[in-house]
């Protein structure tokens, strides 16, 4: 299994930007973890 190295990294900086705005905006936070998660989805390929 292929995993892109790239879209790992961009998920990283997503979970991370998640976790310091889950003090402050939740939407925002929600939308940005749920953005990581597709991206991890699509690397995995399913």
């Amino acid at each position: 299994m292929q995993i892109n190295k790239r879209l790992l990294c961009q998920a990283q900086e997503l979970a991370l930007e998640a976790a310091h705005l889950r003090s402050g905006d939740v939407l925002r936070s929600s939308v940005v973890w749920w953005s990581a998660m597709e991206i991890l989805k699509r690397s995995y390929g399913r």
